[in-house]
């Protein structure tokens, strides 16, 4: 058995927006994907760029993606402290150096410590040679 068809006038327009909908969708699945794809890339650029967040593991981040170019752990340290510097606001560099004594002010003060940190951020090969990858461009 059959059910009637609606007689709701509400109830028509949207089983024929439905029906529309699914059969736009069929046809078009795999562009409709790529769009929906390509606004969250880009809508993610777009809130990083414009509203960028210093985090501390950039720090070691940034030290792994150069460990090529500074095998030395003091030059590696000064290397990544000295672009993070240049390349962040004051107060955030501040926040990220000086927490009073802490573990972000050791860091920042003892290289030695800091290289030996670097292991834990190494497990992301990938995401650090994209990184190092980037760095020369």
């Amino acid at each position: 058995t059959r059910p009637s068809p609606p007689t709701n006038p509400l109830e028509r327009l949207t089983g024929a927006g439905l029906a529309w909908g699914e059969g736009a969708y069929a046809k078009w699945a795999a562009s409709i994907g790529a769009v929906a794809f390509s606004l969250y890339i880009l809508l993610t650029a777009s809130t990083a760029w414009f509203m960028p967040d210093a985090n501390w593991d950039m720090l070691p981040y940034l030290a792994i993606a150069e460990e090529g170019a500074y095998p030395d752990p003091q030059a590696l340290h000064d290397y990544a402290y000295s672009t993070v510097k240049a390349g962040v606001p004051a107060g955030d560099y501040k926040t990220l150096t000086d927490d009073g004594g802490g573990f972000r002010s050791h860091m920042a003060q003892n290289a030695a410590d800091f290289h030996s940190l670097l292991g834990m951020y190494r497990i992301k090969f990938l995401y650090a040679e994209i990184l190092s990858s980037l760095s020369h461009v």
